[in-house]
């Protein structure tokens, strides 16, 4: 475990959008305690996003904004998300990534 910073949001980050009904919020909650702490912060990055990332992107995210998160070990998980009979990710389009330029697969929540 690693200490945070006086920067550091203490509150988790939602996985649910804001406008999302009640309902909405309780049962991502839920999702989210089953869940090991890498899959569930890439589901909460992939909550506040606009549009579907690249595993590269969101290992980059994890750098940048978790305590001690290792890029590697986020940017593998997208893909390992993707499988099995509930996925939690979808592969979307490829597109240039933002840090590499080099064309690569996006993900988004399988649940939107």
């Amino acid at each position: 475990m690693t200490q945070g910073t006086l920067f550091d949001d203490p509150r988790p980050p939602k996985i649910a959008r804001v406008t999302d009904p009640e309902t909405s919020h309780a049962a991502a909650e839920s999702i989210l305690r089953d869940l090991p702490e890498v899959q569930a912060n890439i589901m909460r990055l992939l909550a506040d996003m606009q549009e579907p990332c690249t595993a590269v992107e969101i290992g980059r995210w994890a750098e940048d904004c978790i305590a001690g998160a290792n890029r590697d070990t986020y940017r593998k998980r997208p893909h390992e998300m993707t499988t099995g009979s509930n996925p939690l990710l979808i592969e979307c389009d490829k597109r240039p990534c933002a840090f590499s330029g080099l064309m690569a697969t996006t993900f988004r929540r399988a649940v939107q």
